[in-house]
């Protein structure tokens, strides 16, 4: 599990907000402490779950009062990442955990998407508040484009796959969804110009779409799973060019398997233009377009 201690790296020079922002670290720290008595720690993430949420609302709410005194320009997006947080994120989190019953592996899966996307938006987004780093999320996202994106892939899981799936976030910036294969496909467009897509495969989304495209038995991410990841992520890719306005899959030029490393590798300078998450009945697919 990712360890959830404070770093005096995580300050943005805003007494009220780095206060606050410990005090989340805090309450992850505390959910990340798992007992052996199954029902004790179901019931301790279930009330400190509640907390943290409760807790965000209030930090989200004061930070975007400081941002608006100080007349912050990215305000909006910056508003638009905390909703999708706590409106999205943490409720489809929650999902999993009832769903396995608050077990172990959930917890786990739980408390290091919290702190990967703690530190992350704090290092990058909360931290251009007081210009001590540049925002990420420097191209204009179009909502009706985002809206046939999302539409698009929840078809295409559910007719091709027979997967149920939801957006999970609309601003997906490289958190660990545990082990994963990421495909990325490189085009060129009718008009000349590059556009790429970087599918990312959680390991049980990954072996049941190999089991059930190959007919084969699979039980872990190997390289048969590997291997059946790259005419999936091509289907994928096909569908999507077909039924988004936006997108201009015409040539793939290049093609490869991607590290998680990698993959976050390519969001250092910036963020893909479009990069959500979905969790599917199955899995976590994470799907980025540049």
């Amino acid at each position: 599990m990712k360890s959830a201690e404070w770093n005096e790296r995580y300050n943005i020079g805003v007494e009220s907000v780095d206060k606050a922002h410990r005090r989340l670290f805090s309450i992850v720290r505390k959910i990340s402490t798992l007992t052996e008595d199954e029902e004790k720690n179901k019931w301790s993430c279930m009330e400190g779950i509640k907390y943290l949420k409760g807790y965000s609302v209030k930090h989200f709410a004061e930070e975007e009062a400081y941002m608006k005194s100080i007349q912050y320009q990215d305000y909006e997006l910056h508003r638009r990442l905390h909703e999708n947080m706590k409106g999205r994120m943490l409720p489809c989190l929650e999902m999993e955990l009832v769903k396995s019953n608050y077990s172990n592996e959930s917890v786990h899966f739980f408390v290091n998407f919290c702190i990967g996307w703690l530190k992350e938006h704090i290092l990058i987004a909360d931290r251009a508040i007081t210009g001590k780093t540049k925002n990420k999320w420097v191209y204009p996202q179009k909502e009706e484009e985002m809206s046939d994106l999302e539409e698009a892939v929840n078809h295409i899981l559910e007719k091709d796959f027979r997967l149920e799936s939801r957006l999970a976030s609309k601003y997906y910036s490289g958190e660990e969804i545990g082990n994963s294969v990421c495909y990325r496909m490189l085009f060129q467009t009718r008009g000349g110009k590059k556009q790429q897509i970087c599918l990312l495969f959680d390991e049980r989304l990954s072996v049941f779409l190999a089991v059930k495209t190959l007919h084969e038995s699979f039980s872990k991410l190997d390289k048969g799973v590997i291997n059946a990841v790259e005419p999936l992520s091509k289907q994928i890719a096909k569908r999507l060019d077909e039924q988004v306005a936006c997108l201009d899959f015409y040539k793939l030029e290049k093609e490869n398997v991607l590290t998680y490393e990698q993959l976050v590798m390519t969001f250092e300078r910036a963020y893909p233009r479009y990069s959500m998450l979905f969790s599917t009945s199955a899995g976590f697919l994470a799907v980025c377009v540049q």
